[in-house]
């Protein structure tokens, strides 16, 4: 039996979560705000906890600084019992300053730190690939070899790509390679099912899921027609939603949707479980706006921040 169920390659970083009164912010020169606090967290962070805490055997390979950020990362997984293999580079840890407000919404600062031409040893995941059942590849630029010799070994894959446009070129590397593809629905506007076909048609994907926060996702399965999920309703969490996601094509939904439109949310997965509830009037995914007006607990509890937007640059996200 084969050792590790998930690899997942890249994607460790610390969060910096600062609570503000609003967004956007004032200009001001200085705001009274709750104690700001770190936590590891990140795109790989969050898949390979999530899968540890459901009981598959994880392991979790990344590249972090010799600095205060990469002691954080390292002791989380340490308390945790997750392996984590890493490298080291002088340029540091990826981190993120996350201003959040009352409602969950919130900004994300996104420092990635490494060089994009930063090359990895391959011995950081070669053994891993070839002793994984799947093998999930964050979008770090060195991650793309990663993917590739996972595809060579015949070994299943998955990728995020967040809040892809559809467009840029480093993203779409990791799309048509991937076997499983999932994508945010922040940038595609009325062009979700459109991507999700060409991601589908150019490339080896079995699967693709456009993720719309709280208003759920658009699951694309080759050779199947186009699917509306709806978000659950978790119990003891009462909905503000008004409205599920569908779309124009025929679609099958599930029973119970807290589908308030918004941004997808990152972070551990809650434990409580989904509780049915009838599902209410129907709107549009591709109608989706890009700030939720959800009014959602911005206490830790609550679990993770819902991003409303980001610092916009040209190379790939995190």
């Amino acid at each position: 039996m084969s050792p590790t169920d998930v690899l997942v390659v890249g994607g460790a970083g610390v969060d910096t979560i600062v609570r503000v009164p609003a967004l956007p912010l004032p200009v001001r020169d200085s705001i009274t705000v709750p104690p700001v606090e770190d936590f590891a967290a990140h795109t790989g962070n969050g898949v390979a906890l999530g899968c540890h805490a459901l009981g598959l055997r994880t392991v979790f390979v990344d590249v972090i600084g010799e600095d205060e950020q990469g002691r954080l990362v390292r002791r989380t997984y340490e308390e945790a019992s997750l392996p984590f293999r890493y490298a080291t580079h002088p340029s540091g840890t990826r981190r993120s300053v996350n201003l959040v407000d009352p409602q969950g919404n919130r900004l994300s600062l996104y420092g990635p730190r490494h060089p994009s031409g930063m090359k990895v040893d391959p011995g950081l995941y070669r053994t891993a690939v070839r002793e994984a059942r799947h093998v999930h590849v964050s979008i770090m630029p060195w991650a793309a070899d990663a993917l590739a010799a996972a595809v060579a070994a015949g070994t299943p894959t998955s990728t995020d790509l967040h809040d892809w446009d559809g467009e840029n070129e480093h993203h779409r590397g990791f799309a048509i390679r991937a076997d499983v593809v999932f994508v945010s629905a922040a940038e595609l506007s009325e062009r979700v099912d459109a991507v999700a076909g060409e991601i589908i048609e150019r490339g080896r994907a079995r699967a693709v899921v456009v993720m719309a926060g709280a208003a759920g996702c658009h699951l694309t399965v080759r050779g199947e027609p186009v699917r509306a999920i709806h978000a659950a309703t978790l119990a003891g969490r009462s909905s503000t939603a008004t409205a599920p996601v569908t779309a124009s094509s025929p679609r099958s939904c599930t029973p119970g949707c807290a589908a308030t439109p918004g941004r997808t949310r990152h972070g551990p997965a809650r434990s409580a479980a989904p509780t049915p509830a009838a599902p209410p009037a129907r709107t549009p995914l591709s109608s989706t706006p890009r700030r939720s007006t959800a009014n959602r607990p911005a206490s830790r509890a609550a679990g993770r921040p819902r991003r409303i937007g980001r610092l916009r640059r040209p190379g790939p996200t995190r």
